[in-house]
């Protein structure tokens, strides 16, 4: 039986439309004649023809792996790809991305000459099916590639970055780092910082693995104020892991800028792109701004971070009323587009 480098775990819900390309991506992956890699499909009850898909294409691929579920959520669905992947290391891909043809060989090269418990890479963004060039997705576009020791990388990257990493699966399974079940938003950034406690080295490489395909429609631009509300969830679990990490997180610019940067992600700034102000949307606003951890957060930026957008949001925080920094946002963003 060949050793199986990598197992990418990819769970599917109602992506019918998007899956067959991933599914190709995955099917052009190849290491060496004596490495294989694996596919752990995930279908989480989806009302689509998403399981039909997933089983024709492993009765034609034998690496890939079929679980089938009740609709429990993308947490639940990753989470029982990792209980059956056989992979040293673990990627956890959405099935409407997809992978470049050489993700696979770049992963074990990068993997083999640096052996890091988490590799961070860069990827192609794809708009209306097209390279976006104007933008790039590289989280640590200021640090050099290669191999640093936790402390060493939270002090240097400009912020915790949030997508696109390989976990060697041993740390995730030994240490029992799983997604949390109970987060809406933000889950994927805790489980990063849950994983972060038991790493003791992280590897950067500036070479694109993957295509990142923005929907108008994705979750993370939707406006849900049911589910948006959960981000004080979000919120109460970043601190804790902040708080028992080997490192005291709180005092790193990177992990401001990131806790910062995620909270507005999920209630701020979507709000501002698509609705003008409401007394439901400040009623939110109003709450978060109202939490300590966050404030403390705002007030670093604001005194300790480097000039440009993120302090100046900041300052405008927490000195203006939440309905007209609302306002003044809002401006901005239609003066832009």
């Amino acid at each position: 039986m060949k050793y199986i480098f990598i197992s990418y775990i990819i769970p599917c819900y109602n992506i019918h439309d998007y899956l067959p390309k991933c599914l190709d991506s995955l099917s052009k992956q190849k290491i060496n004649t004596d490495v294989e890699v694996e596919f752990v499909l995930v279908n989480d009850g989806s009302p689509d023809n998403c399981l039909e898909i997933i089983r024709d294409f492993a009765a034609k691929d034998s690496r890939a792996v079929v679980v089938d579920q009740k609709n429990q959520g993308v947490s639940a669905a990753r989470n029982a790809g990792l209980k059956v992947a056989k992979g040293e290391y673990v990627f956890f891909l959405d099935g409407d991305d997809y992978l470049t043809v050489d993700a696979s060989l770049i992963l074990y090269d990068v993997c083999k000459e640096h052996n890091g418990d988490i590799i961070i890479n860069n990827a192609y963004i794809v708009k209306d099916g097209n390279w976006d060039c104007k933008k790039n997705w590289n989280p640590c576009s200021n640090m050099s590639d290669g191999n640093y020791t936790v402390e060493d990388f939270v002090k240097r990257v400009n912020a915790l970055p949030v997508s696109f990493k390989t976990y060697r699966r041993e740390l995730l399974t030994a240490n029992n780092v799983l997604y949390d079940e109970d987060l809406k938003v933000g889950e994927v950034y805790t489980f990063f910082l849950h994983a972060l406690q038991y790493s003791k080295t992280i590897v950067v490489s500036d070479k694109r693995i993957m295509n990142y395909v923005k929907r108008d429609n994705g979750v993370m631009r939707e406006s849900n104020l049911e589910r948006d509300w959960t981000i004080f969830r979000t919120i109460d679990k970043m601190n804790e892991y902040a708080s028992i990490s080997q490192l005291d997180l709180k005092q790193y610019l990177s992990y401001n800028v990131s806790f910062y940067g995620i909270v507005r992600m999920f209630s701020l700034n979507k709000y501002v792109r698509q609705s003008p102000y409401t007394e439901e949307i400040g009623h939110m606003l109003k709450a978060i701004d109202g939490v300590e951890s966050y404030r403390n957060v705002l007030k670093f930026i604001a005194t300790k971070g480097k000039f440009g957008k993120s302090k100046l949001y900041a300052w405008g925080q927490l000195v203006l009323p939440t309905c007209l920094y609302y306002y003044v946002l809002r401006k901005l963003v239609r003066l832009k587009g």
